[in-house]
């Protein structure tokens, strides 16, 4: 009985700071596929910084669908591929990433770079749009400015039918040059990925909330504010 009272007693501390304790909410991040690894490290920072009013968890999507998500209240951030173009959103540029050309690597073998006309008789191959962010159509509109204009569509959005027709020799596609991005896990054998020397796009990844959301008496305010000071510098792939 004597230690039943003393397990009780000692357990008074806790129990009143958990009584005490504000309730934590739990809010849902969008991420996009292909992360990159440091912004990922940058997520788990913010999710440990408010941890103690907020559970912050990770929810997938396209950069479309996870900016729509965020106007409408469903996501409180979301990092997406820019361009985005919403008045009702701030957006915070948080990394840029160069992108390179992903060749067939027995026609490259050797290589560390590729020029534009060396590409010129692949097809590029164009992947159905929904599935890619809004920037690759520019990238396409580039590409035929600069006279590649041999183009293979693929309806499926699947990364690895690309990544398949790139190792097989049929085309070419463009996609992070960084090796630390998870983009490369979908590289199937005789692909690599060179930097195009007369061609240097970059894709870039904010971090969207909304305004409303995170002004001064907002409910997201302070996670917002916590999300600027974590992401103030801009990361560079």
């Amino acid at each position: 009985m004597a230690r039943d009272v003393l397990e009780r007693v000692n357990a008074i501390p806790w129990r009143l700071r958990e009584a005490v304790r504000p309730q934590r909410t739990t809010l849902l991040i969008g991420m996009p596929s292909g992360v990159h690894p440091d912004l990922r490290a940058r997520v788990r920072e913010l999710e440990g910084a408010c941890g103690e009013t907020y559970e912050l968890k990770r929810w997938p999507g396209r950069s479309t669908s996870l900016a729509e998500a965020v106007r409408d209240g469903r996501l409180a951030l979301a990092l997406a591929r820019l361009p985005v173009a919403d008045p009702a959103l701030g957006i915070i540029e948080v990394m840029r990433e160069r992108l390179g050309a992903a060749v067939p690597a027995d026609r490259f073998e050797g290589r560390d770079t590729v020029t534009l006309d060396e590409l010129r008789p692949f097809p590029y191959v164009a992947t159905a749009p929904e599935a890619m962010p809004a920037y690759f159509d520019e990238i396409d509109a580039r590409l035929n400015s600069a006279g590649l204009k041999k183009r293979i569509r693929i309806n499926s959005s699947d990364y690895a039918g690309t990544s398949e027709l790139v190792s097989g020799g049929l085309a070419f596609s463009m996609t992070m040059l960084s090796p630390d991005s998870p983009m490369h896990l979908y590289r199937l054998d005789n692909v690599k990925v060179l930097p195009v020397v007369d061609f240097r796009p970059e894709l870039a990844t904010g971090l969207l909330f909304r305004k409303d959301r995170a002004e001064a008496g907002g409910d997201l305010a302070e996670l917002v504010t916590a999300a600027r000071r974590i992401f103030a510098d801009e990361l560079f792939a």
